[in-house]
């Protein structure tokens, strides 16, 4: 089952003995000052060990880190900025285990490319807008982080089980936060329009929080089919409380996200496509009827959808930009300071975001960065496409292969209304397929290459 692309990054035993030696010193002061912290302290360097010791463990925490979101829930912890130390000690980790070992090179894929010029169109968009020092703290404060998180993963997960265990770090967070979300619901605790639930922080949105809950449903369903006994059950339980998650967030598009994902999850499996859509349309139609939907308070007092309109506006004020700014946008992270320059009677006069990664891209960076993020995400849609039809053994690893595409259909289909243009899950997903396409290129040619020769036609015996 397990195709490595490489050697694991590891760190030498002697960095290992001297984190020992640390933690242990930490421990026997902490029992005298503070005994009762001995338990968690113990915890966190057990975990800080597995991470100095392999730098996909850090990287995995650095997952869990982002997606737990602890500094929003204990505000204290904010000062500590854990997500920039867990990416900042990935990227250490990785970096100093690959110049130990000798080994400078990076995984070697088309996407690299497109990310890069997405980024350095990012970056000078930013550098030539009304607001270029607001746009570089941005920049270097996150989509710096999402390029070290794009490249950590596409070179660490390296092999099926790596990858089966990044997308098990992806369910983990997302049954967290929709546990989190199911009890505000019912426990009326901070709803937004008095009905939908969210997360805080960067997840306040419900629609962002559907969003991101989407990314981990099309792998729960498919390993659901995919294992047995209590393993089948676990993901079951999952895949329940996820979709629960999605129902109470009350977000239309990200019910519309899970029908794209179980259209292209059931295509091959149901003949009749007549079957197909009844079936997404009962389950969709259902879910949204048990979420109450329909009771969302985002209507004005004429019966108009406020949210529908007010996203039109937010749309063609993005075109609008871009018509004025072709090459390079109005600049990275500045579109709600351009939004009352470029908007046309708006249903609000109030400064909105795109509300559509695809208008954002291009409203924000032009040409220069909407061709390279395009590229970016078909060059993905491809490798997906190809992940789904290649032949393997059945498992998680079929479970994973198959994901792919439905996970990139849904979170698509979600981003056409969100602004994920410059936000992490987007990016955990597309780097995420981009290697596990790397795997099965791999595995592919090491088949081909271990298959025994065959005798050219007619070639006499």
């Amino acid at each position: 089952m397990s195709v490595g692309a490489g050697p694991h990054t590891r760190l030498p035993n002697v960095v290992e003995v001297a984190a020992v030696v640390s933690g242990s010193l930490c421990v026997a002061f902490v029992a005298v000052v503070a005994p009762l912290m001995v338990v968690p302290t113990i915890a966190l360097i057990v975990v800080g060990v597995l991470a100095v010791r392999d730098a996909f463990v850090s990287l995995l925490l650095f997952i869990l880190i982002l997606l737990t979101r602890p500094a929003d829930f204990i505000p204290e912890l904010a000062r500590f900025t854990p997500a920039k130390v867990a990416a900042f000690g990935a990227l250490s980790v990785f970096l100093a285990s690959r110049l130990l070992e000798g080994r400078l090179s990076w995984a070697s894929v088309p996407q690299n490319r497109h990310i890069l010029l997405l980024a350095a169109a990012a970056f000078v968009s930013g550098q030539l807008s009304g607001d270029p020092i607001g746009s570089r703290i941005f920049y270097l404060d996150t989509f710096a982080k999402i390029l070290i998180l794009y490249f950590l993963i596409l070179n660490l997960v390296d092999s099926w089980r790596r990858a089966i265990l990044l997308e098990y770090a992806l369910q983990i967070g997302a049954v967290f936060l929709s546990l989190y979300a199911l009890h505000q619901r019912f426990t009326g605790t901070d709803l937004i329009e008095g009905t939908r639930a969210a997360a805080i922080g960067l997840l306040g949105d419900p629609n962002d929080l559907a969003f991101m809950l989407m990314m981990a449903v099309p792998f729960a369903l498919l390993a659901v089919r995919e294992t047995r006994g209590f393993a089948r059950w676990l993901q079951a339980a999952s895949l329940l409380i996820l979709l629960a998650g999605v129902a109470v967030t009350q977000s239309r598009g990200g019910l519309l996200a899970l029908g794209a994902a179980l259209w292209f999850i059931f295509r091959h499996r149901v003949k009749s496509r007549l079957a197909l859509v009844a079936i997404m349309g009962v389950g969709v139609i259902g879910l949204a009827i048990a979420a109450g939907v329909g009771s969302r308070e985002s209507y004005d007092l004429s019966g108009g959808d406020a949210s529908a309109v007010g996203r039109l506006d937010a749309w063609n004020a993005g075109l609008r930009m871009f018509l004025a700014h072709p090459v390079l946008g109005v600049g990275f992270d500045q579109f709600v300071a351009n939004y009352f320059t470029y908007v046309q009677n708006p249903i609000e006069w109030t400064a909105r975001t795109a509300h559509n990664t695809f208008v954002l891209a291009i409203a924000e960076t032009g040409l220069a960065g909407f061709i390279p993020f395009m590229l970016l995400v078909w060059t993905s849609v491809r490798d997906a496409v190809r992940l789904e039809l290649q032949p393997g053994e059945a498992g998680l690893g079929r479970a994973l292969r198959q994901s792919q595409l439905a996970r990139l259909a849904a979170i698509l289909v979600a981003a056409f209304f969100l602004s994920q243009t410059w936000n992490w899950f987007l990016y955990i997903v597309l780097a995420l397929t981009a290697a596990t396409a790397r795997i099965g290129r791999i595995e592919a040619s090491r088949r081909v290459a271990s298959a025994p020769a065959t005798a050219p036609s007619g070639a006499r015996r």
